[in-house]
């Protein structure tokens, strides 16, 4: 039998091979594996370093690691940044919302796995959205007792006292970086404040790694419209995080002071929904002609919107994406697929591309040109029966259709 020195010489020599050929150590505790006692009886037989390479390389194992898909580096998106009542890119270049509801995404990372959620995103990817809007904290005590059997049925639940939610969201952003996707997180759906926010800032601000506004953050999910214990005038803006004070019922002023940016919702604003969600957060920006609403001169976007089992129009999600590129900083598709951020199926589908077709139907070189609903606008409305028609300076009419 060999002495100590020779087993050790033997066993150094086999974990250098596994590492280079295998990409692991050997596992000293399995009788079967490549690395451990099959090499050692080898070497300890009279097989000499170079044969014992030469045979590992023939084994399965080390075929499938050579020749594996390397993996691509993380993607590092461009930083958004606020230019007036849109968003820029941080290199130049022009951008608009084009977001899709996933709420329960994150939980669904969480609970299910990295390779459910990548499949989401490959599929709002394909589709050609820029960006998910995730909530972090939902369902449980948060959601009245008559009423939470439903929610958790519909969309899930994810609370941080049960799942590790703070260490998820840095890998679960990069996970939609890679697919090109920014994620806009909603922090509250209700309950007590916690320290829920700062904690949420914190693994947002793990992941950027230094680099502000490539994540967005949503206080709170329409403030006024059910009971809780969040007072949104405690709170502060996350530093480097573009951040939102929060999201209002349909149709109604967000919170205010404005942080970073302001959402609209018009998920109950009837028949003219698909002119509001641009119109009205255009308006949230730059303040409306009666002086009613103070400008807040931060971007500003329509993030809740009728589902298509609400308004079943191709044309009005269309048109709605539409009219909110050319106005406002962008939109939101909302949709049943989305509550529960599963693939859209074949209800949802068409609706999506629908709304896509809308958003990337206008050329984003007339952002910053003056708005225009004049007498040449209403005379085109009132020969074809559009719902409004809009342009900013002598862009190509976006007509909302009835």
């Amino acid at each position: 039998m060999s002495d100590p020195t020779t087993l050790q010489m033997y066993l150094s020599t086999i974990k250098a091979l596994c590492l280079e050929e295998l990409g692991r150590l050997p596992d000293v505790n399995d009788p079967n594996d490549l690395g451990a006692a099959i090499m050692l009886q080898m070497a300890l037989g009279g097989r000499t370093g170079p044969e014992l390479r030469e045979w590992l390389r023939a084994q399965p194992e080390a075929v499938a690691f050579r020749t594996r898909t390397a993996k691509p580096p993380p993607v590092a998106l461009p930083a958004l940044v606020p230019d007036g009542h849109v968003f820029r890119l941080a290199t130049g270049g022009r951008f608009s919302v084009r977001e899709c509801s996933d709420f329960a995404l994150l939980a669904r990372y969480i609970k299910e796995g990295e390779a459910v959620a990548r499949n989401v995103m490959e599929d709002r990817q394909f589709y050609g959205f820029d960006m998910l809007r995730v909530w972090t904290r939902f369902g449980g005590d948060e959601v009245p007792t008559a009423n939470r059997a439903t929610f958790e049925a519909e969309i899930g639940r994810l609370q941080p006292s049960e799942h590790p939610v703070y260490d998820a969201i840095p890998d679960f952003l990069q996970a939609a970086a890679d697919h090109g996707l920014y994620v806009e997180l909603t922090a509250y759906c209700g309950g007590s404040r916690d320290d829920h926010w700062e904690r949420l800032g914190e693994a947002v601000t793990k992941f950027q790694a230094g680099v502000s506004g490539q994540t967005l953050a949503e206080l709170i999910n329409e403030y006024d419209a059910y009971s809780h214990q969040i007072r949104v005038q405690d709170f502060s803006p996350i530093r480097g995080v573009l951040c939102c004070h929060g999201s209002a019922g349909s149709e109604r002023l967000p919170p205010r002071p404005a942080w970073d940016y302001e959402v609209l919702h018009v998920n109950e604003a009837g028949p003219e929904w698909p002119r509001k969600g641009g119109h009205n957060a255009l308006e949230l920006s730059v303040g409306d002609p009666e002086g009613k609403i103070e400008p807040s001169h931060v971007p500003a976007y329509m993030n809740e919107s009728p589902r298509p089992d609400r308004d079943g129009s191709l044309a009005h999600h269309e048109d709605a994406a539409a009219c909110a590129a050319l106005l406002c900083a962008g939109s939101v598709f909302h949709s049943r697929s989305g509550k529960r951020s599963i693939v859209f199926d074949d209800f949802d589908r068409p609706y999506a591309q629908a709304f896509i077709r809308g958003a990337l139907s206008v050329d984003l070189s007339y952002q910053h040109e003056p708005y225009r609903h004049g007498d040449e606008e209403k005379a085109r409305e009132k020969q074809y029966e559009y719902l409004r028609c809009y342009r900013r300076g002598d862009s190509p009419f976006v007509d909302v259709r009835r």
